[in-house]
């Protein structure tokens, strides 16, 4: 299905306001901080946003504020800039019982995204 020129203009401008609204969540310190490592595992990540708020956020209630893992992240910005990633989210219906596989006679369906889901 070909989208629209209309489509894919109104797509930019929310994903334009969705990356400014994310931007001004952390100073951009934390962002290229972020940036260097949102490509790793999760695990990593979490390990630096961690060590992060241990050396850099030091007044308790910014503290509380801080997000530490990247499910926390994600919330905040979800809860601050919106979900744009909705907006791009895709699904497809693969019906697995023309495989004829013993035992699978369902629908799976798989949502996609082409953006990175780490925020």
């Amino acid at each position: 299905m070909p989208f629209s020129h209309d489509y894919i203009h109104q797509t930019q401008e929310a994903y334009e306001d969705y990356c400014d609204a994310v931007r001004r969540e952390y100073c951009d310190e934390f962002w290229r901080v972020f940036a260097s490592v949102y490509l790793e595992r999760t695990v990593v990540v979490d390990s630096v946003l961690g060590h992060v708020k241990d050396t850099f956020v030091l007044r308790k209630e910014m503290r509380k504020l801080f997000a530490t893992n990247v499910r926390a992240l994600r919330r905040t910005m979800l809860s601050k800039a919106g979900d744009f990633p909705s907006l791009v989210m895709h699904s497809i219906t693969v019906d697995l019982s023309t495989f004829e596989l013993p035992g699978i006679t369902t629908m799976f369906i798989y949502d996609y995204s082409y953006m990175n889901n780490h925020i």
